[in-house]
């Protein structure tokens, strides 16, 4: 499945090549990038991973995680709901009530990431939650 996450046309139905970026792409982009980031500024590395009592190298692997997670939302199907035309070439279930979610899916995709990076308890294993508490 491809779940979209970006996309380069108003409507993306009429293409026989998808014209979106799928989100899993996307999210290794940007941790690609803050990896990039922050070891081409080896001053700022330095200041923030002693800020935070951690090796420099452990820093990077840390911040460029939680950057590609940053959209781990736009799996939802309230996301993907927003584009009609992206959502059924990724064939995800259309958005409705059920008896689990009586009120539909009202939560945003920036919600649905905090959700999903907190019940699965990835930041407390990463020590973030423990850090900052």
């Amino acid at each position: 499945m491809n779940f979209w996450a970006k996309t380069f046309a108003d409507d993306v139905s009429a293409s026989p090549r998808p014209l979106f970026k799928p989100v899993l792409h996307h999210l290794l982009d940007v941790a690609a990038v803050a990896e990039a980031f922050l070891r081409a500024q080896p001053q700022r590395l330095a200041r923030e991973s002693r800020r935070g009592g951690m090796e420099p190298d452990a820093y990077v692997r840390l911040m460029s995680m939680l950057a590609g997670l940053h959209d781990l939302g736009k799996f939802s199907r309230v996301f993907q709901s927003l584009r009609l035309d992206c959502q059924r070439r990724s064939k995800i279930r259309p958005l409705g009530r059920s008896k689990s979610r009586p009120f539909g899916d009202v939560v945003g995709h920036e919600g649905e990431t905090t959700a999903r990076l907190s019940w699965s308890g990835l930041l407390g294993r990463a020590g973030v939650v423990s850090r900052w508490r």
